[in-house]
């Protein structure tokens, strides 16, 4: 089984939550009014979360 790696490993999900977190982080910052450098943070330190959370479960399933 392949796992979804981190940020730390070079992960392919987490490349590509990475590239996809600026956009989403510019639209959450402009609907709540957060700067969008403390919203960047955020979901940072959530990425690595959710994919220890997906890997655990496609291992689950396996």
């Amino acid at each position: 089984m392949s796992t979804l790696g981190g940020f730390a490993t070079g992960g392919l999900m987490a490349g590509v939550l990475a590239k996809v977190s600026k956009p989403v982080a510019n639209a959450v910052a402009e609907k709540t009014g957060i700067p969008a450098a403390t919203v960047t943070r955020v979901i940072e330190m959530l990425v690595p979360v959710v994919l220890t959370v997906l890997s655990k479960r496609a291992a689950r399933k396996k």
